[in-house]
């Protein structure tokens, strides 16, 4: 028995639909492609902004903490170094001015630098920190910039210090990860 002769030719693709499938899923499959480039890009900015942040954190925190910890300090002035003194023996009169209190037994020093002498090279500016003057000092931080005309360090009073500087991913552009940090630090001592 056969089939109308309508029907026997219905049982396949023609190659006008199958072209049009392929030119949908050719289409589809792009977008996808391109989707996937931007979410990566995307993840990529937004794993380098926390990495930033956090580098950028932990110098901070550490710059006020060393700033609470001394009794004096003196900042350049071109505004890149801060020299913290420290009294390490409070038991010890040893500048024998009669305070115990206020003698300088050592010093630690950050200090903003920039290798080339131009600050917008961002892949040579750092701030480091040297534990003692004959210590070799150590980087806390890379691609470090001003904010601005503002100096990194400024003396406000005897007992305060403004901090302010970024951490920044590259070039200034729309899709360069930037973290600012100001804050102002406060001598306890």
């Amino acid at each position: 028995m056969r089939p109308p002769p309508n029907q026997s030719r219905r049982r396949a693709f023609t190659l006008a639909e199958v072209m049009i499938a392929v030119g949908i899923m050719t289409f589809a499959s792009l977008a996808f492609v391109v989707y996937l480039r931007y979410a990566g890009v995307t993840l990529t900015d937004i794993t380098n902004e926390t990495v930033y942040g956090q580098q950028a954190g932990h110098a901070s925190s550490f710059l006020l903490k060393r700033i609470r910890a001394s009794h004096a300090f003196t900042v350049s002035s071109d505004g890149r170094t801060l020299t913290l003194e420290f009294d390490d023996d409070p038991n010890t009169d040893s500048n024998n001015d009669g305070n115990k209190f206020n003698d300088t037994d050592h010093t630690e020093t950050f200090q903003f630098s920039d290798g080339d002498g131009s600050v917008s090279t961002l892949t040579d500016n750092v701030l480091t920190y040297k534990a003692t003057a004959a210590a070799t000092a150590v980087v806390l931080v890379r691609r470090v910039n001003v904010i601005g005309s503002t100096p990194v360090f400024t003396a406000t009073s005897s007992k305060v210090v403004g901090i302010s500087f970024s951490v920044s991913g590259g070039a200034i552009r729309s899709k360069s990860q930037r973290i600012n940090i100001v804050t102002t630090g406060y001598r306890l001592n």
